[in-house]
């Protein structure tokens, strides 16, 4: 087995990626050390969560009902709770972060960013 193979190995068994997941073209979904990446849950009745093209999720949990936007970071032991978005091109390094919108980061999902995310679930049914 090649070094290469072992690695890429590595980073997708320690992620886990939930029913109603849906990410972009370009996104990085991948396992820090021994910090898994968890996007959504795995139940059938799990509410959907999004990560954005070219948004970077490293060993960080995103909880369903979630969004990462575009070209944004969640950086490793991170966990963005239900409710919550990254805002397009901002990095969360901190929890404190991530729990608070003063802080810029993150702002509360919108009835708009749902219906978004529903939309693009039945899109990809469809195909």
């Amino acid at each position: 087995m090649n070094f290469a193979y072992e690695i890429l190995e590595h980073l997708l068994s320690n992620c886990e990626i939930g029913n109603h997941a849906i990410v972009a073209h370009n996104a990085w979904i991948r396992a820090v050390g021994s910090l898994p990446a968890r996007i959504g849950s795995l139940s059938d009745t799990a509410k959907p969560s999004f990560v954005g093209f070219n948004a970077d999720v490293s060993g960080a949990t995103l909880e369903e009902d979630t969004m990462v936007m575009h070209l944004a970071k969640v950086a490793p032991g991170i966990t963005l709770h239900a409710g919550f978005k990254v805002l397009p091109g901002k990095a969360v390094w901190t929890q404190k972060q991530a729990d608070d919108p003063r802080q810029g980061k993150v702002a509360p999902l919108t009835q708009a960013d749902r219906d978004f995310m529903h939309g693009v679930l039945e899109v990809n049914e469809a195909f």
